[in-house]
């Protein structure tokens, strides 16, 4: 009879408990939710807000640690961004995209060396991220090593031939290497990319389009310089090129 009477107020209590916990777990999901929403809206006030409540509720979501970090990095709160990164990977050590980002906040806080190991860090759990590589070698080229950022381009390109930032930033390393005919083949490849991103492919070729490429810009861009003309500007512009590189990207 004990046994009983004992085995149904069991019964009774997960019958109580289990929905409250449930309840509780759905609350961190719709905040999580509602974080990423207002993230995609470019709120990141109140996407920070709710990425909080999220983790308040569940402080074992690396998720919501890494996208809380994406958010920060977007309020320019760069420190608070690494910080938030570091949480996101002390769960899960081999989140790639958190060590990636981590390198970007810290890129943005000038601690180029210490994004520059954020990158091999997220390098080594993924070879295949070509921003990652990117985003390295742009690190490396604020730290003067060219020859170091050039290789990582290199790396970039291997895994995206059409990357034309990375084509263009390689041109950039190349120009301070004082490598200017190489500096000036990479322009060229960087000029052909873009060209390639903005311009429809022909039709009836039997090649697919990309439609992320074909429809965002419409109108015809000018056609590239003949070739001697475009050694001359862009030899000319090496100097002031050379001063330029993209952010890293997120």
């Amino acid at each position: 009879m004990n046994k009983t009477v004992f085995f149904c107020g069991f019964i009774l209590f997960l019958l109580l408990v289990c929905p409250t916990a449930t309840a509780y777990d759905d609350r961190a999901v719709q905040y999580y939710n509602e974080g990423v929403n207002f993230s995609e809206l470019g709120q990141y006030s109140e996407a920070l807000i709710s990425f909080d409540k999220a983790i308040a509720i569940d402080k074992n979501d690396d998720d919501a640690w890494y996208n809380r970090g994406v958010v920060l990095n977007n309020l320019y709160l760069y420190s608070e961004a690494v910080a938030s990164y570091d949480k996101a990977l002390v769960l899960n050590p081999d989140y790639s995209d958190a060590w990636r980002n981590r390198g970007v906040a810290l890129g943005n806080l000038a601690m180029y060396q210490e994004a520059v190991d954020s990158y091999d860090k997220a390098i080594a759990i993924d070879q295949n991220d070509v921003d990652t590589w990117y985003n390295r070698g742009f690190a490396l080229g604020k730290l003067g090593q060219f020859s170091k950022a050039i290789a990582s381009y290199d790396k970039a390109l291997a895994l995206n031939p059409d990357y034309a930032d990375a084509w263009r930033n390689r041109g950039i390393a190349l120009g301070n290497l004082a490598m200017y005919s190489e500096a000036v083949g990479s322009y060229y490849n960087a000029i052909a990319s873009y060209y390639k991103a903005i311009v429809p492919e022909p039709k009836n070729t039997g090649v697919k389009q990309n439609p992320e490429t074909t429809l965002k810009k419409q109108t015809q861009p000018a056609p590239l310089l003949y070739a001697p003309v475009s050694a001359i500007v862009l030899m000319a512009g090496i100097a002031v090129w050379g001063r330029r590189r993209d952010p890293p990207r997120k």
